[in-house]
C-alpha cells in the first residue's frame, strides 16, 4: 500500500503524544488507529444521512457503514432518526428470514 504523508499541527502533535503515552502505543500505531476510527465514523455519518434522506435502504446504509442491520438500527435509534420502512419491506424481510 502506498504511504500517505501528513503534517500535523502543533496542537495535533501534542494531543497525539499525550494519547500515545496514555494508551501505551507507539505513534504510528496510534495514528493508524485514529484514522481508522475517523473513517468508520465518516462512513456511518454518510450512510445515516443517505438513509435519513430516503436515498438508500436500511440494508444499503448498513452495507456502506460496514456494520450489521441491527447495529445500523441502534445508530438510527441513538440519533432519533425514524425508520422509513414500508409494510412491503417488512414482509420481504420476514419472508427472507423464514426461508
Amino acid at each position: 500500500m502506498e504511504a500517505i504523508s501528513i503534517e500535523p499541527t502543533g496542537e495535533m502533535r501534542m494531543k497525539i503524544e499525550r494519547l500515545s503515552k496514555i494508551r501505551y502505543m507507539d505513534t504510528p500505531s496510534l495514528v493508524r488507529k485514529l484514522i481508522d476510527i475517523g473513517i468508520e465514523h465518516e462512513l456511518k455519518d454518510y450512510a445515516i444521512g443517505l438513509f435519513r434522506d430516503k436515498k438508500v435502504s436500511l440494508g444499503k446504509a448498513a452495507e456502506i457503514s460496514g456494520i450489521s442491520k441491527r447495529a445500523m438500527l441502534e445508530l438510527l435509534k441513538e440519533r432519533d432518526i425514524p425508520l422509513n420502512i414500508s409494510t412491503r419491506d417488512i414482509q420481504k424481510d420476514f419472508n427472507a428470514a423464514t426461508e
